[in-house]
């Protein structure tokens, strides 16, 4: 072996080292047995992602490992399975380029997905999975960061690595995959085409209620109850369905799978349709019955709807609210979920509100810093105010209590022009002659 091969075993892999035509640039993850690294082709001038067995731990058994994933991957050719771009040795190292994505869905999950951006990711996930279970290729190694994200919304499966041919051998002596998302069955080497559907099961289960569900997958998992009001009875059989415990209550295949859920997406489709059917119908008829109430309410509504984005109903007492509302300002319920229909393109994990991929605190709640999704700082039109902390300035929406670039309490009390009113707690904004509550802060009664 040459000193530059030992040079490269024996120290970390850094930022600059060379392999060849490939520059690294950025690590974008570390695993059990290799790192990948964001580099840069110098012939092709592209970026790429380099995926680097760890030196120490390179024996010939787990050298053959990553020879396989590459035969593997090569046989599959599809729009969602990550392509091998190169497969190389460089000075007595291996590695296996790719094409580089956006992120990976692991870097998405510190907020809680829309059910309809959840559903995309698991359709194309099936989509790739049936195709390799077509070719005998079981994947087994299911898991977010697994799942690389590009633009468009393309989404493609990565990391065969520890995939077997099952028309070879379905049966191994030692089972590999990632706890939390490993079928029962697969913890002791007996992986099936119902072990993949199995760890789709928990990825959807996962991404609409945030809990990853624990051994022995008991039903109900835990936050059952989230899952049943974001998804619906259809999502919530068919995740119970795909995380059986025993193997034949189960999806046998990714096909099996994907056709129901095909199923499952029309049936949401059409239902969907009639709620935009009644809406519509609901802007010709009264909102609710002929009372006090709610003409107060409608009357309060046709006012102010547009200036406080009134566009969701109370769960309890169906008048009209806002998201930004910490509860109903006519009832003082404060369990809505606007997680299904909320207008951002994230939710935040603990008050099911909306936020944005750049944001690193929910600005309505008190949650913990949220991972980095989007470096690109998002637009949108509600941006109004500016925060009060000198080295943040960070743009602000109305009624955030705090600002989500630097986590400040907003101490400034937000005031509208139309409505001239301040509550008697926090001094925000609120219409006495309508309102039974502070929205803002649950003072009571304002009336």
């Amino acid at each position: 072996m040459s000193a530059r091969a030992k040079s490269i075993k024996s120290h970390s892999l850094r930022r600059g080292q060379r392999f060849g035509k490939y520059v690294l640039r950025k690590k974008l993850g570390q695993g059990a047995f290799s790192a990948v690294w964001r580099a840069e082709d110098t012939v092709e001038g592209v970026a790429v992602a380099l995926k680097i067995p760890r030196a120490d731990l390179l024996t010939p058994d787990m050298l053959r490992e990553f020879q396989e994933e590459a035969r593997v991957v090569a046989t599959l050719d599809h729009p969602n399975i990550l392509k091998i771009k190169n497969a190389d040795y460089v000075d007595g190292q291996f590695f296996i380029a790719y094409d580089v994505g956006k992120k990976s869905l692991f870097q998405d999950m510190r907020r809680v997905l829309p059910l309809k951006r959840a559903l995309h990711i698991v359709h194309e996930v099936l989509k790739a999975l049936a195709y390799a279970h077509s070719k005998g290729v079981v994947h087994r190694d299911l898991k977010p960061e697994n799942i690389i994200l590009f633009d468009h919304d393309q989404v493609r499966l990565a990391d065969f690595g520890i995939s077997k041919l099952a028309t070879k051998t379905i049966m191994t002596e030692n089972p590999m995959g990632t706890l939390g998302y490993m079928a029962p069955e697969q913890a002791y080497g007996k992986a099936r085409y119902s072990s993949d559907t199995f760890s789709v099961g928990i990825l959807l289960y996962e991404l609409l209620t945030g809990h990853l569900p624990d051994w022995p997958f008991e039903w109900p998992f835990k936050q059952h109850e989230r899952l049943l009001r974001r998804g619906g009875p259809l999502i919530t059989n068919w995740v119970r369905k795909a995380t059986s415990f025993k193997q034949r209550g189960r999806y046998q295949d990714a096909t099996e799978m994907l056709q129901d859920l095909q199923r499952i997406e029309r049936r949401l489709g059409k239902l969907e349709h009639q709620r935009k059917s009644k809406r519509l119908q609901r802007r010709k008829k009264p909102l609710l019955a002929k009372t006090a109430d709610a003409d107060r309410s409608q009357s309060f509504s046709k006012k102010f709807g547009k200036l406080l984005e009134l566009d969701f109903l109370c769960s309890r007492c169906k008048r009209p609210i806002a998201e930004s509302m910490i509860c109903c300002p006519w009832c003082g319920y404060d369990k809505n979920d606007f997680s299904r229909y909320s207008r951002f393109p994230y939710t935040c994990g603990d008050c099911n509100r909306g936020v944005h991929g750049d944001w690193a605190f929910c600005p309505w709640c008190y949650t913990d810093k949220f991972t980095l999704v989007e470096e690109k700082p998002s637009k949108d039109r509600r941006y109004t105010g500016r925060c009060a902390n000198p080295r943040c300035g960070g743009k602000l929406m109305p009624f955030m209590h705090y600002c989500p670039w630097c986590h400040r309490k907003r101490r400034k009390p937000w005031r509208l022009a139309r409505l001239s009113q301040g509550c008697p707690r926090c001094h925000w904004s609120v219409s006495r002659s309508h309102w039974n509550y502070c929205p803002w802060c649950g003072h009571w009664p304002l009336v």
